[in-house]
């Protein structure tokens, strides 16, 4: 509930309607709570058109689908995230059981709805709304999508794959993953990691960087445990200008079916974990930004 100010209510309750069949997970009861307390899907962003597709013809009530301004659709600097709890599926309001929201990079759907739980970005979102006069007199500046931490205001709290005191340094195992700062040239060049192993376990994170003013063109193949909803993978590469948000999850054996991105800057974050069987082999070159 918004009060004065633009700011949020904290001290009044506020009740949570859910039907009988939202008692069945917890996915569901975090969902509709956050909702409640102010959040809203992404697919109601002013830059939704950028990373989704509205299918008007497939869905009968279009105030599902709306683009908010930004009093209603708070956003605070975050990138659209398909790993957000409030993410709805492909056939939300479907009228048809056709797409209603279609991610223009489909391997987003087997990600969008499917969050078990709060993104980075939902409790950075929840943490801007409801904590920020605790850190507003602090100087420290985050990077790379971190956010103020509320309980010690001279430190920010991180996302996966980032951390220190301003979310700079690679948070890697660095025992077992090599070549962790991977710079990125004109000149296309193949990464490639072969992994056939179940008795140790170790997670890799690799940045990707070109110089400013140029982007990070990418052709993936890869090969990871299969699964229909890629909530969890052993594969995740952040490629928006926010790295906060929750990047493109693989599940399954694409390495054959080659999936390609052109990165929102110039860096690029693989996580990579290293267990079971995964291969990836990716192409990269740097390309010039066109204005």
């Amino acid at each position: 509930k918004q009060g004065k100010n633009d700011k949020y209510n904290k001290s009044t309750s506020q009740e949570v309607i859910v039907n009988k069949s939202c008692f069945k997970t917890f996915a569901c009861l975090l969902k509709y709570t956050v909702l409640k307390l102010g959040m809203t899907a992404p697919h109601h962003r002013k830059d939704r058109d950028n990373y989704v597709k509205i299918h008007s013809n497939n869905y009968k009530n279009k105030k599902y689908f709306e683009i908010l301004d930004d009093s209603k659709a708070k956003t605070f600097g975050t990138g659209y995230d398909f790993g957000s709890i409030t993410n709805e599926k492909e056939t939300y309001k479907s009228k048809n059981g056709k797409s209603t929201i279609e991610p223009k990079q489909e391997k987003y759907k087997f990600m969008m709805g499917y969050s078990k739980s709060l993104s980075f970005n939902d409790i950075k979102i929840l943490n801007y709304m409801y904590c920020d006069d605790k850190c507003k007199d602090s100087p420290i500046r985050c990077e790379n999508g971190g956010y103020s931490d509320y309980k010690d205001c001279t430190k920010c709290i991180c996302p996966e794959g980032f951390k220190g005191k301003k979310c700079i340094e690679i948070d890697t195992d660095y025992d077992s993953c090599i070549y962790t700062e991977i710079g990125v040239f004109e000149e296309e060049k193949i990464f490639k990691q072969r992994v056939y192993r179940y008795d140790t376990y170790s997670r890799c994170v690799h940045k990707f960087s070109s110089i400013i003013g140029t982007r990070i063109q990418m052709s993936i193949n890869v090969i990871t445990s299969n699964k229909t909803e890629c909530v969890e993978s052993d594969f995740e590469l952040k490629y928006q200008k926010d790295k906060g948000a929750t990047g493109l999850k693989i599940c399954g054996d694409y390495f054959n079916n080659t999936t390609n991105i052109l990165s929102e800057d110039n860096k690029v974050l693989l996580i990579f974990k290293r267990y079971g069987r995964n291969d990836i082999e990716i192409k990269y070159k740097a390309v010039k930004t066109v204005n």
